[in-house]
């Protein structure tokens, strides 16, 4: 099996209803789900930044 390194990079908006402290780690362990071996994680950062909740996708009925 061939292997090769890939860099991918994503801005997203996310919506959850996780705990802002934990969100990072549980993004972290999304990502990792698709990747065969731990051995074969360079590097991941996930970086959260709140958004207003305006911007989060919340209604104001």
């Amino acid at each position: 099996m061939r292997a090769f390194y890939l860099e991918i990079s994503a801005k997203l908006i996310y919506r959850s209803d996780t705990d802002p402290d934990d969100l990072p780690a549980d993004i972290y362990s999304h990502l990792a789900e698709f990747i065969p071996s731990d051995d074969d994680i360079i590097d991941i950062e996930v970086n959260a930044v709140p958004l207003p909740a305006d911007l989060g996708g919340s209604s104001q009925d």
